[in-house]
């Protein structure tokens, strides 16, 4: 048994329904018979209806990411994969892709496991008796299938790491100078801007603004390769998660009064003492508001709140922008993923790299909107 620790193999129908539950390490209700489909968190039940139609038509699908409801209500971020069976759908999840692999090795190895169903019986004499070379060949197939899978996986890891290590490379070598074209474009506008004409000042304003927010860009990047090559490090320290909120309001507000917008801050209790980074956590509230009050009209409220739900604490912030579509909302915390509204433009970066630091706390990040009447987004992080 692949022993990594939160992972599960299954056999299950085109419909989502579990034939047989070959492994299952999470505390999860899911048991033969059971829809797939319904332990899965609401933003992810369409993920997984993409997912199931590609392993259909395509024969496969390899490192989906999809949010798994536990038995006390939390949230877990699998990668899944699939392959297409003679019953149905053969599935594996884990936590990591590491586990992943590990999973999809050990197919490798091993004759598939779970029932296959034998040809129909042929009478001989007075004894039925199966096409047991039929079974072999098939079970042959499906170990052959693993096989390509298990390279396939180890080929994509391969070359993922070295698109990593060429996006950190390129943001590297591009930081200084796009930060030195920022820094001087702020003296030139600090020394100069009353002896420049209207024209000049504006070439320079729109300078200093397209630097900033290409060097922001890049410092995105950066980051995204760093936890990308699984080397994200966290300094986990107990730390005041109420107090960290209220800093990260505290520095926003003073943006939030040049647009007339109000941050609201309100916590059920004085204090949330957790084992936390509270440096990246910053970077994930900071994130947060700064897209609030991005899309909040002038003159609107931002709601921060914090509050216990069983286990977890919630950290929420709930803007009255014009909302998300939800056919936008699945894609907002993929690398690289923009939307077609003005809510979801921009890198497609900094919600992608807040899932993973939350993902990183064992905690949970998801997005409640409707278009038209602003957005929620929120985390969850674990006391345990």
């Amino acid at each position: 048994m692949v022993t990594s620790g939160e992972v599960l193999e299954l056999l299950c129908s085109i419909e989502s329904e579990v034939l047989a539950l070959i492994q299952c390490d999470l505390a999860i209700d899911l048991d033969p018979g059971d829809r797939l489909a319904e332990r899965m968190d609401p933003g992810s039940v369409g993920k997984w209806q993409r997912f199931s139609t590609r392993v259909v038509t395509q024969g496969e699908a390899y490192d989906w990411e999809l949010d798994v409801v536990l038995r006390d209500d939390g949230r877990v971020c699998l990668h899944f994969a699939g392959r297409k069976a003679p019953e149905g759908l053969w599935v594996v999840a884990a936590r990591s892709r590491r586990a992943l692999l590990a999973l999809l090795e050990r197919g490798r190895q091993h004759e598939p496991p779970g029932p296959l169903k034998p040809p129909n019986p042929r009478r001989r004499g007075e004894t039925d008796v199966y096409d047991y070379d039929e079974l072999t060949r098939v079970n042959n197939e499906m170990t052959n299938l693993h096989r390509d899978i298990a390279k396939q996986a180890s080929e994509l890891e391969a070359l993922n790491q070295k698109k990593n290590e060429l996006l950190g490379m390129a943001a590297h070598d591009m930081r200084n100078p796009v930060a030195a074209i920022h820094a001087y474009s702020e003296l030139l506008e600090a020394d100069l801007a009353s002896s420049l004409s209207e024209e000049q000042l504006d070439f320079l304003t729109t300078i200093k603004a397209t630097s900033k927010s290409l060097l922001e860009l890049v410092n995105d990047v950066l980051d995204l390769a760093t936890i990308e090559s699984g080397a994200l490090s966290l300094d986990l320290e107990d730390a005041d998660l109420v107090a960290v909120v209220e800093r990260g309001v505290a520095l926003n507000r003073a943006l939030s009064g040049k647009t007339g917008v109000t941050i609201h801050m309100e916590c059920e209790q004085d204090s949330a003492t957790l084992a936390i980074d509270a440096r990246k956590m910053h970077q994930v509230l900071d994130n947060l508001l700064v897209n609030a009050l991005k899309f909040s009209p002038p003159g609107g409220v931002i709601h921060v709140k914090v509050t216990r739900q069983g286990k977890d604490f919630i950290v929420s912030v709930a803007d009255q922008g014009p909302g998300i579509d939800p056919e936008e909302r699945d894609r907002l915390f993929l690398p690289f993923q923009r939307g077609n509204s003005s809510e979801t433009r921009g890198s497609g970066l900094g919600l992608a790299i807040c899932r993973k630091i939350i993902d990183g706390h064992h905690g949970h990040i998801w997005v409640e909107s409707e278009r038209g009447k602003g957005s929620v987004f929120s985390f969850s992080l674990p006391t345990v």
